[in-house]
């Protein structure tokens, strides 16, 4: 667990369950900490989280070494890309919800440079209607990327189109 009096506003943490990076922005009123992602400001118990100490993490390395074997960085070869972790890579059926998200992320964030660079008009990322939380990252991603004209729900929510510049 962290000491919060030792932390200063910018500080960077970890949060233990996901390894996702942010920073300490405060303390809410309620006596959360406040983490900063490159997304959202989200709110956690002090025990949630560490102090980062410069760490870079590669999703790759975060899955145990019997599974990083299995997984091959995909080849993005048309417009379209299911984000469902069976189709996706189903040995990580398994895994806990943080690091498939995790994952499934890292392979959107992928996808949508590839896309960028290929200069696609438009593309379709399938991520499933489940929880929403896949969704709702994704959607985070596009509302700050200026290379995303506009974005809109198809397949009654499971799926999300993008058009861009």
């Amino acid at each position: 667990m962290i000491d919060l009096q030792e932390l200063w506003i910018g500080d960077e943490l970890i949060h233990k369950a996901s390894l996702e990076k942010g920073s300490f922005e405060g303390i809410s009123k309620d006596g959360f900490v406040l983490f900063k992602t490159s997304h959202h400001i989200k709110k956690y118990m002090p025990e949630e989280l560490d102090k980062a100490e410069g760490m870079e993490i590669d999703p790759y390395l975060l899955l145990p070494e019997f599974e990083t074997k299995k997984i091959k960085k995909p080849v993005f070869t048309n417009n379209s890309i299911d984000l469902h972790i069976e189709t996706l890579s189903p040995h990580l059926v398994n895994s806990p919800p943080e690091r498939i998200l995790l994952y499934q992320m890292e392979i959107f964030n992928q996808f949508l440079d590839f896309a960028i660079g290929q200069k696609y008009y438009s593309v379709q990322i399938i991520h499933g209607k489940g929880t929403g939380a896949l969704r709702e990252e994704i959607r985070a991603v596009l509302k700050y990327k200026p290379e995303i004209k506009i974005w809109q729900s198809i397949n009654q929510d499971g799926a999300t189109e993008v058009w861009l510049k």
